[in-house]
């Protein structure tokens, strides 16, 4: 069996990325706010879908609530900047990935 490689790419991330599906309310600071479905979300960035297709370093506050497994929940309000906008592919619309 042949030994593993070391991947192609280098991984950037800081800490490790959880699946979150949950709306996430976007405000942009032209003041144009809409609501997105979440992808995934890590301690310094999140991943969402949207019909907008935001431009890299765009300023935004993103508001979503994170549940925990003894059914209370945390809402956070936090300042995000655009790392990355794609087209979303077969679901439509755009994949926006924001920094804390």
């Amino acid at each position: 069996m042949p030994l593993p490689t070391a991947p192609l790419v280098p991984e950037r991330r800081i800490s490790s990325r959880h699946y979150y599906h949950g709306p996430i309310a976007v405000r942009l600071r032209s003041g144009l706010a809409f609501v997105a479905s979440g992808i995934d979300v890590s301690a310094s960035g999140l991943a969402f879908r949207c019909d907008e297709n935001l431009p890299p370093d765009a300023h935004c506050e993103v508001h979503f609530s994170l549940p925990f497994a003894n059914g209370n929940t945390h809402s956070f309000t936090l300042h995000a900047v655009v790392v990355y906008t794609a087209l979303a592919g077969e679901v439509g619309g755009f994949k926006v990935a924001v920094h804390f």
